[in-house]
């Protein structure tokens, strides 16, 4: 059986262009064209139906409930500014991204966004579009940069402050359990 080439829809556009949709293998129009005015008003209210119902249930979607820390308006501005800087860094006496600071600003608004997804893909959006194909490498750049000045300020290095933050969750969904 010999292959079909596809043929594009004989249907003219209100502008005098022809249709750029592929027709249907046993009509000259595509699908839209190959209905009536009517058969085509019907499929637009039934689709507008579909996305109110759909647009209806995400709002109705339970939002998980938020155990992060608030932060004042103030600290939490600063902290964006930061994050902003960071991601903006250039190398002294160059036009090129700071990798290192950059990642380190990919990493820290990861934490304080809590993005649901894992960082490389959250890195490859958020980062400078000169660095961003090394998104693989940023987390462990971040973290190891966190680390260095941290020890070097006298605080817990940063694995053990995620761990401790995952445990705080933890008591807190225990303690939910606990109360039902």
């Amino acid at each position: 059986m010999r292959k079909l080439e596809p043929r594009q829809c004989q249907a003219r556009r209100v502008d005098g262009l022809r249709c750029r949709a592929f027709a249907n293998p046993d009509s000259p129009y595509c699908t839209i064209h190959s209905k009536s005015p009517e058969e085509r008003l019907e499929a637009s209210h039934k689709a507008a139906q579909a996305s109110v119902r759909v647009r209806r249930q995400r709002k109705e979607a339970e939002v998980p409930e938020d155990t992060r820390v608030p932060l004042q308006h103030g600290l939490y501005r600063e902290v964006e500014r930061v994050i902003r800087e960071l991601l903006s860094a250039k190398l002294v006496g160059m036009d090129e991204t700071d990798f290192a600071l950059a990642s380190v600003g990919a990493f820290l608004s990861w934490l304080l966004y809590d993005m649901p997804d894992d960082f490389e893909s959250f890195a490859q959006r958020v980062l400078p579009r000169d660095i961003a194909a090394r998104a693989a490498e940023s987390e462990a750049t971040a973290r190891r940069e966190l680390n260095d000045t941290l020890l070097e300020l006298g605080f817990m290095p940063v694995e053990k402050a995620i761990d401790l933050r995952a445990e705080d969750e933890n008591e807190k969904l225990l303690r939910m359990v606990a109360d039902t």
